[in-house]
């Protein structure tokens, strides 16, 4: 017998030790609903992580991975943009990809809080 468990709605699946805890037959998303952590996510409290620091709302909002990639992008492009504009440029227009990737960041950590938030109230 497989160790997973097809979910057929959703397609995807949920080993047997999270079906024991969960239920049988229950559907990935109800796992996802049935978490304590979006009730807790505050999305204000993500604004300001994600205007303080790039990636850390996402961090805060355990979306680990995104956080990392939005920071490593960060400090990528700051360093392409340091390293083709001109010296006499401003600290802003040396460091300008950087600035602008932390710039899209900020709103997509707090959209994603705000979402949690609403179908946490929602279940």
């Amino acid at each position: 017998m497989s160790p997973l468990i097809r979910c057929p709605p959703v397609g995807g699946s949920i080993s047997r030790k999270y079906s024991a805890v969960f239920g049988p037959g229950v559907r990935s998303f109800e796992v996802l609903r049935r978490s304590p952590w979006p009730s807790r996510s505050i999305p204000c409290l993500v604004l300001m992580l994600a205007a303080v620091l790039p990636g850390a709302g996402h961090v805060a909002l355990r979306d680990a991975a995104r956080g990392l990639a939005f920071a490593f992008f960060v400090v990528f492009f700051s360093v392409i943009t340091y390293m083709t504009a001109p010296p006499d440029r401003s600290f802003i227009g040396r460091h300008a990809g950087g600035i602008f990737v932390w710039a899209l960041s900020i709103p997509d950590a707090y959209r994603r809080a705000r979402i949690r938030t609403v179908m946490a109230r929602k279940s």
